[in-house]
């Protein structure tokens, strides 16, 4: 076959490999694209695409590409590459957002545009998956790649969607401010500079107002880090990004993140326990190329305009200073252990509609907390003390009281304090009573 561009190199194939190949004239595939174009002499352009998810993303972008650009798709074959006969080509989907979205995972596809013609190449596979444009002039196939490009950054699935680094799309939890029991001040300060910055970032670039910000929320298990992110995902209408450890494990991991938020920005990026990153302090773990890449992406040559980036950590005290620093992590958000005041105000949001709250002594059960119990564990304890009162009355009444709430919190201490005393240390917060 002629003129296939592969890696970035053009390869423009001989007539004498020509008209060996058709000689065999059992090669149906250069049969087919030399009556396609009428000539055997045209070019290509070839780009790989993974992992598969990320592929499927790709070839589905580039036929709505295409028919937004005029071309009419005339026909879809797929060649069985051990005697080369034309069969069905391979039609997928992904889901997102309840919505079913089509592509052709392995086909060579025809199309026409007035007087001129292209084939699309898409070919998924565990082992490799790529995407090729052929056309009888040279430079079409490339300009069609980058013009495809930009589309696929600014009206693709991928824009304004939630994903992580698996190209999975996040469905979010539903989760508000309403379910967290946080002070204003905290919330303003997300407001500030996660909300505003996402939702009003052509008016800050216009005011050169920097829009590019980090935030670091810094805490225990259990106290309303996650939960805080739930709520930002919900509430921000931009694309998010959510990565978590098993995505980041090879040098450009990150690097990678980073790229596409910028393509799709405004983004919002979450990383869930940065400490698990590779960003322990260079004292501590003899430097991690990870983190590198996570100082250069937050503040190095390119301008992260329009990128948001949330982290959590459960020990702050082992991340590198270097993270710790206006243009990378601009701002801590510190969660402690709730208070009495915050104990009763969770026992009451999570019994609402459970029970009849004047029957219970919420102040009696706040105190019955231990000191590092968290608003996760008081959300166990009336789990715990609906399941009892289900097992009390054979399903037939779900209505907690008082004696299941006292029953389920001791159940509860013992775990929590068990795991306390094996731990010996438990890593909190600094204290600060600015954002409390």
């Amino acid at each position: 076959m002629s003129g296939i561009k592969r890696f970035g190199r053009l390869i423009r194939l001989g007539s004498e490999e020509e008209e060996e190949e058709d000689e065999k004239d059992k090669d149906k595939q250069v049969i087919d694209y030399n009556e396609w174009f009428g000539t055997s002499e045209f070019s290509g352009f070839e780009e790989s695409c993974s992992p598969i998810q990320y592929a499927r993303i790709i070839f589905h972008d580039m036929e709505i590409f295409l028919k937004h650009q005029g071309w009419t798709l005339d026909k879809v074959i797929r060649y069985k590459r051990s005697d080369t006969i034309r069969v069905s080509a391979n039609r997928g989907s992904f889901t997102k957002d309840g919505v079913e979205h089509y592509y052709y995972g392995n086909g060579h596809l025809f199309y026409t545009k007035n007087e001129d013609r292209i084939i699309v190449n898409q070919q998924i596979s565990a082992w490799g998956s790529s995407i090729e444009i052929f056309n009888e002039d040279v430079d079409v196939p490339e300009d069609i790649w980058k013009d495809f490009k930009e589309y696929h950054t600014t009206s693709g699935v991928l824009k304004r969607a939630k994903f992580d680094m698996n190209y999975r799309f996040i469905t979010p939890r539903g989760r508000t401010w309403d379910d967290i029991i946080m002070s204003q001040a905290k919330k303003d300060i997300f407001r500030t500079n996660v909300t505003n910055v996402i939702n009003y970032n052509d008016v800050l670039n216009d005011a050169d107002i920097k829009t590019c910000r980090g935030i670091i929320l810094c805490g225990p298990p259990g106290v309303g880090k996650t939960l805080t992110c739930d709520a930002l995902v919900s509430e921000v209408d931009e694309t998010v990004i959510y990565v978590i450890n098993e995505t980041m494990q090879e040098r450009g991991d990150v690097a990678k993140v980073f790229n596409f938020a910028r393509k799709l920005a405004p983004t919002l990026v979450i990383f869930e326990d940065i400490d698990t990153l590779g960003t322990e302090q260079r004292s501590m773990s003899g430097g991690s190329p990870l983190l590198s890449e996570f100082l250069n992406s937050l503040d190095g040559i390119e301008e992260n305009s329009g990128v948001v980036t949330i982290a959590s950590t459960n020990h702050a005290d082992f991340l590198d200073w270097a993270l710790l620093r206006p243009g990378r992590f601009e701002i801590r958000v510190d969660y402690v252990f709730p208070d009495q005041n915050k104990r009763e105000d969770l026992f009451k949001m999570f019994l609402e509609g459970k029970t009849v709250l004047d029957d219970i002594n919420i102040k009696g059960l706040a105190r019955e907390c231990t000191e590092h119990m968290t608003g996760a564990h008081i959300k166990e304890v009336v789990t715990h003390a609906g399941l009892i009162a289900g097992d009390e009355s054979d399903m037939q009444d779900l209505v907690i009281r008082q004696k299941h709430l006292d029953e389920a919190m001791t159940r509860t201490r013992i775990t929590q304090e068990s795991f306390s005393k094996e731990r010996g240390h438990i890593s909190g917060p600094v204290e600060s009573g600015q954002w409390n």
